[in-house]
């Protein structure tokens, strides 16, 4: 099988490229103290806007 070079994915991931604000870092660490998350345990939950995608 032939490698696709990986910029012919670029337009498959809608990115934000302007960075988490404080506020959105904020809202991920809310809900992770929050009984919502209560069963997420052990993970990394990245606040990034898609860019490990």
């Amino acid at each position: 099988m032939d490698r696709v070079p990986e910029a012919d994915f670029d337009h498959v991931y809608a990115v934000n490229l302007k960075g988490a604000r404080a506020a959105m870092v904020a809202q991920a660490a809310a809900w992770l103290l929050s009984d919502r998350a209560s069963y997420v345990t052990g993970t990394i939950l990245p606040v990034d806007g898609g860019m490990q995608a």
